[in-house]
């Protein structure tokens, strides 16, 4: 089975200009565990696709050719490997981060928690954020769109679907 990276992709680039495309969408690109949509880092690109210099060259190639690079990526929902849930895990009704998600403290989870949550579209290994917390929204906003911006200069961000809070990343030179 091919492993296709951001280098093998990268190497595609030219045969996807002949064939006429103008953009390709990479994603998920956010660093997860198991399937890509389970993030549990905002901040790195997924090991599975490569790294952050891979990134940038694979970026800086589609540029050269005229490409835009548009990446998948998800705000409504984590990994339970994400940082602000394993705080939950650990401190339960005293984390700071327990707005952040739809938590039931008087139920445990399939999973065995000390709680209950709301699992995206009724899967619990994807933790539902609570995106009726300002806080918790304008963080994770923040975090991936200013990272972004300092790495590969992030021009245009497009709402996907307003109702799900994804977003759709365009990346332009």
């Amino acid at each position: 089975m091919l492993n296709w990276n951001l280098e093998i992709l990268k190497n595609e680039l030219p045969n996807i200009k002949k064939k006429g495309f103008t953009a390709i969408l990479i994603g998920p690109i956010c660093e997860s565990v198991f399937h890509g949509y389970d993030t549990v880092d905002y901040f790195s690109v997924d090991r599975r696709l490569g790294d952050e210099k891979m990134l940038k060259s694979f970026c800086n190639k589609a540029h050269d050719l005229g490409l835009k690079v548009i990446f998948d990526t998800v705000f409504n929902h984590s990994g339970r490997l994400f940082f602000a849930f394993l705080d939950i895990r650990i401190h339960k009704e005293k984390s700071k981060y327990q707005n952040w998600y739809n938590i039931d403290f008087s139920k445990k989870s399939e999973f065995n928690d000390d709680f209950d949550y709301e699992g995206w579209q009724g899967s619990k290994d994807l933790v539902k954020y609570n995106l009726e917390n300002n806080v918790c929204e304008f963080n994770l906003f923040s975090i991936k769109v200013n990272n972004v911006i300092e790495v590969l200069n992030l021009i245009t961000v497009i709402p996907k679907h307003a109702d799900n809070r994804e977003i759709i990343l365009i990346i332009n030179k």
